[in-house]
């Protein structure tokens, strides 16, 4: 198999899992490192110079900690991985995950989204350009993790959640 066999094996792979994750536990706590390196993947997988999980991570952190006067800081904590094995290093090296309320991620993604794009990947923000205005349409496996990914969130959230007040955009 040579290594363009195996890199849209891989893609398949991603894409089958994509369209059957999870994002939220029982109890609406989402996993922020798993979502980070996945949604490093899916850019990976399509082809972009992708901001390194750890980078996502640290926008995510800067926006939640911009915004300590609008959540609830006791639904965003770190915890044990349980069962932590070697091979779970790249998502959890501290052997810690970071676990996050869908209330406040309801009020933080459409921000920590946005400062992706405008903060990591260097994009220019139009007149009216909001959320992941920076993912383009050829980017397949991105649009569908997002799309999956703000799915859930909505059904969880709320609408009203997720679209937040343009008055109050973190830049």
């Amino acid at each position: 198999m040579g290594v363009s066999e195996r890199s849209v094996d891989q893609q398949e792979a991603f894409s089958d899992y994509v369209a059957s994750c999870h994002f939220f536990d029982a109890d609406g706590y989402l996993d922020l490192e798993k979502l980070c390196m996945h949604l490093y993947l899916a850019l990976f997988c399509d082809n972009v110079q992708a901001p390194e999980p750890v980078a996502l991570y640290e926008v995510m952190l800067r926006v939640v900690g911009g915004m300590k006067d609008k959540i609830d800081h006791h639904r965003v904590f770190k915890t044990a991985v349980e069962n932590w094995s070697e091979d779970m290093r790249a998502y959890y090296p501290d052997k810690e995950k970071t676990c996050i309320h869908f209330e406040v991620m309801g009020t933080v993604y459409p921000y920590w989204i946005e400062n992706i794009g405008v903060q990591l990947m260097g994009m220019k923000k139009g007149k009216g350009d909001r959320g992941r205005f920076w993912v383009r349409r050829d980017w397949l496996l991105t649009s569908m993790y997002l799309q999956r990914f703000e799915a859930e969130l909505v059904r969880l959230a709320g609408l009203s959640a997720v679209v937040a007040d343009d008055s109050a955009r973190l830049n």
